[in-house]
């Protein structure tokens, strides 16, 4: 019998523990999440450039691929299960 309640009592305390966990990463990242006026601006020319980049594919596709960063990577999957992975500059 004491064994069962030393078993109960250690599930209880991993369940709090991951729960307060959970809660906490939640909440941080719900306030990573805020967004300015300004963040708003900049993705919303962000996606005009890449409109105009798409549909005019100027500079030989250069235009499109300086709208990312410099490490960034553009896959191409097609549902083959072999991605083409290109970088973007």
């Amino acid at each position: 019998m004491k064994k069962n309640k030393l078993r109960v009592a250690m599930v209880a305390a991993a369940a709090g523990l991951i729960l307060l966990l959970t809660l906490s990463e939640l909440a941080r990242a719900q306030h990573a999440t805020m967004l300015t006026p300004g963040d708003y601006i900049e993705i919303q020319q962000l996606v005009n450039r890449l409109n105009f980049a798409l549909d005019y594919c100027g500079n030989g596709g250069r235009d499109f691929a300086d709208l990312f960063i410099e490490s960034g990577q553009f896959i191409i999957d097609s549902g083959d299960g072999m991605p083409i992975v290109k970088s973007t500059r």
